[in-house]
């Protein structure tokens, strides 16, 4: 029988097992999606060798005058210095590590009031599961990991100073990482709206008033620590209205052509997984037969609401869900147990995966000795023949498919400048609606190539506009591979 601190605390905790397998899967079986990355790599690089942020909309012709804020202008910067420092393969390692340590910060908030062994191991791997759609190469994964540690910090057996401290050195970070901070600024207004219902209630909520508003207002005064504190809140807000009210449609409708701006369908897994976050939820409450606090359940449900309307916001769901499962698991596994929960062997979180975490990086650094393999990740955004073609030619004026135009800023820049790209907030409505009417070849796409002076097209070989050009008689296929397809005009 084992006591104390044994020696044995080398074996592995269940959640150690858990989180070793979600390591090597995500590391070497479920490779991390590499989608708008390089624009975010050239801003990076470009950033490092300026020494200055950007305004300008300088990558692209057709508004290099535009204003543009660069609000992840941090995670940018790590980016670009991983890829100079480490390759590939270091930056497909800090997304593997990024996932792991939401997952890792998730988990403490679930075991925050009792660690019921496997069973918040299982709801880990299930939370593991919902962090999927945002593993990719982007900013947004290192917010999955600030939403994480604020909650985290939220519920901490600390002192109410140290808590403080730490939310405001997190939001510090985090607004300057991604504009999603505004997320974690509402998580923390639901724990405050919790908290004025328990007072109006008379009953003790998850936090009390005091605290949970000292907190938000220690994150909001975080947030000011940034190069421009005012346009960090003003940039989020804009870019949300403009969403809404969709630039007379045009920004509304090239957001719902991106699938993760769409609302999750029954017909998907991801659909499905939302509804048993929220039956998994209930089930654990009840089974707890105590009272949720009022703060956990506006936060898991506003972050559910948020889910159903868009998939970006599942993981987010995920995570918001961990405080109302950590308080409710423990007396629902007791009652289900009915003797109370097992007792288990001195174990530890840590050798298993950070053995996992080396071999991972080991086996990647094997299969990815170049920068140039990253493309292989996501080929559906970074067209490496097609890119070959672009920088034989280089047109002056190309239209490219939507997707394509972080690739042709990192791979071609400042020589060949793409129409448009993924950074929707820093085009005037007007490009906007021409990219859209040439995407799909609506009515007056002929009058918009000549409007805007294009010399070639760069698009998916199935698209709307290639079918429409292959039928015109004024431009001729140069180049095709089956998936990507390059038009010049017939006198070039």
């Amino acid at each position: 029988m084992f006591t104390g601190r044994s020696a044995l605390h080398a074996l592995p905790s269940p959640f150690a097992v858990v989180l070793s397998l979600v390591m090597a899967i995500t590391a070497l079986l479920l490779p991390v999606r590499v989608d708008d990355a390089w624009w975010h790599l050239r801003a990076g690089r470009e950033l490092l060798a300026r020494g200055e942020l950007l305004t300008r909309n300088t990558f692209s012709f057709t508004a290099p005058d535009w204003p543009w804020f660069m609000h992840e202008w941090l995670s940018e910067l790590l980016f670009a210095a991983t890829l100079e420092k480490l390759g590939a393969w270091g930056l497909v390692l800090l997304a593997v590590t990024l996932f792991a340590c939401t997952l890792a910060l998730g988990w403490r908030v679930l075991v925050r009031w009792e660690d019921t062994g496997w069973a918040a191991a299982l709801c880990a791997a299930f939370v593991a599961v919902l962090l999927l759609p945002a593993f990719s190469l982007r900013p947004w994964i290192f917010s999955n990991a600030c939403f994480a540690a604020a909650l985290l910090i939220a519920h901490a057996d600390l002192q109410v100073r140290w808590r403080l401290a730490g939310m405001a050195a997190l939001f510090s970070l985090w607004a300057n990482l991604h504009g999603s901070f505004l997320a974690g600024l509402l998580a923390l207004g639901a724990l405050l709206g919790g908290a004025v219902f328990g007072q109006l209630a008379k009953r003790p909520d998850a936090l009390g008033l005091r605290e949970s508003g000292a907190m938000l207002g220690a994150a909001v005064a975080g947030c000011f620590v940034s190069p421009t504190p005012v346009d960090r809140f003003l940039h989020p807000l804009q870019y949300a209205a403009a969403s809404l009210a969709g630039r007379q449609g045009h920004l509304r409708e090239l957001l719902q052509q991106n699938l993760e701006w769409q609302p999750p369908s029954l017909a998907s897994p991801f659909g499905w997984m939302l509804l048993g976050l929220g039956a998994l939820c209930a089930t654990v409450v009840l089974a707890s037969r105590e009272r949720p606090a009022w703060g956990h359940v506006l936060l898991a449900s506003a972050f559910c609401a948020m889910a159903f309307a868009s998939l970006r916001n599942i993981p987010l769901a995920a995570l918001a869900a961990c405080p109302l499962l950590g308080r409710h698991l423990p007396q629902a596994f007791r009652r289900w147990r009915k003797d109370g929960a097992p007792p288990r062997l001195p174990s530890s979180h840590l050798p298993v995966p950070l053995a996992v975490l080396l071999a991972s990086g080991w086996a990647l650094h094997g299969a990815m000795p170049t920068r140039a393999e990253l493309a292989r990740l996501s080929p559906e955004y970074f067209p490496s023949g097609l890119l070959e073609q672009l920088d034989l030619h280089r047109p002056q004026r190309p239209y490219n498919h939507f997707d394509y135009g972080g690739a042709i800023q990192w791979a071609l820049w400042p020589h060949v400048q793409p129409f448009w790209d993924q950074r929707v907030d820093c085009f005037p409505p007007e490009v906007i609606r021409d990219g859209l009417t040439l995407h799909n070849a609506a009515p007056g796409w002929q009058q918009v190539l000549q409007r805007w002076q294009v010399d070639a097209v760069a698009d998916r070989a199935g698209s709307a506009l290639a079918q429409a050009l292959r039928a015109d008689g004024r431009w001729r296929v140069a180049w095709e591979d089956g998936d990507s397809v390059l038009f010049l005009p017939l006198e070039r």
